[in-house]
């Protein structure tokens, strides 16, 4: 694997997205929200080429996700690649911890912001020294890319694990989301496909099995989110686009939130949905 990037190179990169953000003022709306986008667009690609660095150095194997003795989400895993650390709550965001952030959704809930343009807030972890420090952001990973941990769960056979696999540019990585740990959606021989949300920001059992592509399915980008893929490529996704990516070894994009499964006719989706192009 080429890793040319490194770890100043991506400082750099994050300083010019910040640059360009400090002078979106000087342009139209219509403008800005071209500009937030392109942003979110290059964070995404700076977090693949962190994702890079990290397999390089992990026998190219991505981080195990979850684990009782330390914390391994995405964010954690990869904070040493761009320098950065847990903050306490009464810590401003620092330029190393923007790269986290869509530049449409950097505040909190707490704070008067709403979804999709609201970001998470979580502590690192319970029951052990780091506890004191939280992480926040507005990107979600894709949970079925984790290496896992079987003495933990028992539902990680449909995880990648590495990025070895076919069809790498239809497997997202990380997205745009409204939780930090992304989800795990399903639809399988085993499981029917994830149900979309009834309404705008509509996030109940979100955590839950069959509803995870609720983190995902978050209209902050005219009807689509940005991802990132395993072949490190960045794109928009349509919202219901979502349902015809790979999330797993075993998913089934032919399911019946997509054209493929109801013999190239639409879906039936909620009516906020209606609007939207079919896939």
């Amino acid at each position: 694997m080429n890793i040319n990037l490194t770890k100043k190179d991506i400082l750099i990169v994050a300083a010019c997205a910040v640059f360009l953000m400090a002078n979106l003022g000087a342009i139209g709306s219509a403008g800005r929200q071209k500009a937030m986008e392109a942003v979110c667009m290059s964070n995404l690609r700076q977090w693949g080429h962190l994702f890079q660095m990290y397999l390089a150095d992990n026998d190219n194997t991505f981080m195990l996700g979850q684990d009782v003795v330390k914390p391994c989400k995405w964010f954690y895993s990869l904070a040493p690649y761009y320098g950065a650390i847990p903050r306490t709550f009464d810590k401003k965001i620092v330029r190393a911890d923007k790269i986290r952030f869509c530049p449409s959704a950097m505040g909190f809930v707490s704070e008067g912001a709403q979804h999709p343009f609201a970001a998470w807030q979580m502590t690192s972890g319970a029951g052990e020294s780091w506890q004191q420090y939280y992480w926040d952001g507005s990107y979600g990973s894709n949970s079925w890319i984790y290496n896992g941990n079987n003495k933990i769960s028992s539902t990680l056979v449909g995880n990648w694990k590495n990025p070895n696999v076919k069809n790498t540019n239809q497997i997202p990585v990380l997205a745009d989301s409204s939780f930090s740990f992304g989800g795990r959606p399903e639809a399988s021989p085993y499981r029917e496909s994830d149900a979309p949300p009834l309404f705008k920001n509509d996030f109940s059992g979100a955590t839950s099995v069959g509803k995870f592509m609720k983190q995902f399915c978050i209209d902050r980008h005219n009807g689509s989110v940005n991802a990132l893929f395993m072949d490190w490529s960045v794109r928009p996704v349509g919202l219901k686009e979502l349902w015809t990516l790979t999330w797993h070894r075993y998913y089934n994009t032919c399911n019946s939130k997509t054209m493929c499964g109801n013999e190239g006719n639409p879906a039936n989706w909620p009516e906020w949905m209606q609007g939207f192009k079919d896939y």
